[in-house]
């Protein structure tokens, strides 16, 4: 039985370096499409991932010796080498850009779809807590792809409507809306906030807030609500 190394070590956004008993190869792409630069030479992959397909193709290195004169047929060989090497750098240089662009879209969240999680509410009146504004109940939120948001948490029997819109950083999305029916009274009230999503947890950071219009004389009240929410 005979001694077999390798190893895979990702250095870049669809970039790896091999190592195996043969030496170092670097291989360039993705699942389904990627080539291979070796000692051996350069090995390109295509295949259509879980089908079992796939078609392989290993162009070898050829190693030229230096002579003074090269005869007719040798130099149309190294002129259509030198071209197929051009082709080659092309096609991975359009691999490792193809590779940054599906990387950088697959970091960008979507917030589309139901949230879950606890949540919890609070309230201030000139900057001090209030006892019997602190509570905490599950939330149910959607948001859809028209932008709107809807949700419900029937600890509370809170009901939520609103809108939310993309905003100028791709993973913060603000929230404007209104809390109605909860059975305390206090928090049925307009609130504004923000949703920040981690496409890489599939969580969402929740932080609204509402004001009191201040009258002259009258204490000035907050009302907060915060929550992380999973998909």
């Amino acid at each position: 039985m005979g001694f077999r190394f390798r190893r895979s070590v990702k250095i870049l956004p669809g970039v790896r370096l091999n190592f195996g008993k043969r030496g170092v190869s670097t291989s360039i792409g993705v699942r389904g499409a990627h080539v291979t630069i070796g000692k051996s030479g350069t090995r390109t992959t295509v295949g259509l991932p879980g089908s079992g397909l796939s078609y392989t193709h290993l162009e070898h290195r050829h190693t030229v010796k230096r002579v003074e004169s090269t005869p007719p047929n040798e130099a149309e060989t190294a002129e259509g080498d030198t071209r197929r090497g051009y082709l080659w750098i092309a096609l991975i240089l359009a691999l490792i850009v193809w590779c940054v662009l599906s990387n950088a879209a697959s970091a960008t969240p979507s917030v589309v779809g139901e949230w879950r999680g606890q949540t919890q509410y609070e309230g201030t009146q000139d900057g001090q807590d209030l006892p019997d504004a602190r509570t905490a109940a599950h939330w149910v939120l959607t948001l859809s792809a028209d932008g709107k948001v809807s949700g419900t948490s029937s600890e509370n029997a809170c009901r939520v409507m609103g809108v939310w819109s993309s905003g100028a950083n791709p993973r913060l999305f603000p929230l404007d809306i209104t809390l109605s029916h909860c059975r305390d009274d206090k928090f049925n009230r307009r609130y504004s906030g923000s949703l920040l999503a981690s496409a890489a947890k599939n969580s969402g950071q929740l932080t609204l807030q509402a004001f009191e219009m201040p009258v002259l004389g009258q204490p000035v009240r907050t009302y907060d609500i915060k929550a992380t929410l999973r998909r």
